[in-house]
């Protein structure tokens, strides 16, 4: 399978100001060119806004916040994508996006399932022999 082109970046649409004269902030995913947006649920003022860096220019306690929420959000999506290239999924920007959102198709297992396929993995590799698991896992 081919790796995806990449690339995450942040916005602000300033055609749409709230009554503050805020704008608020999106990012967009694209994978191999194909984009999808959302909104952070966040908002700043136009001039705040460093668009060449897609972050906010670092003044005040409130702006390096916001960038170190971007930095998360960067984080997390950036662990999303990589994830599913290491499950094999086919990686495309609208399927991030939805597991980013929580909108994805997730395997709703108890901890009790969880349990038994870590001890069900301990006995098929003989970890329980080697030391890596011990009686108490099993």
């Amino acid at each position: 399978m081919e790796r995806a082109i990449f690339s995450l970046l942040f916005y602000i649409r300033r055609t749409k100001l709230n009554r503050h004269g805020e704008a608020p902030i999106l990012m967009r995913i694209a994978v191999n060119g194909v984009r999808a947006d959302a909104s952070i649920k966040k908002t700043i003022l136009p001039q705040l806004w460093d668009a060449d860096k897609g972050r906010a220019v670092d003044k005040k306690r409130e702006e390096k916040e916001l960038n170190l929420y971007l930095d998360a959000i960067y984080g997390r999506v950036l662990k999303i994508q990589r994830d599913m290239e290491i499950e094999g999924d086919n990686v495309t920007a609208s399927k991030v996006l939805a597991r980013y959102l929580g909108k994805g198709d997730f395997i709703d297992r108890s901890l009790f399932d969880i349990f038994r396929e870590h001890n069900e993995k301990c006995r098929k590799f003989g970890w329980y022999k080697h030391g890596r698991c011990n009686s108490a896992t099993l």
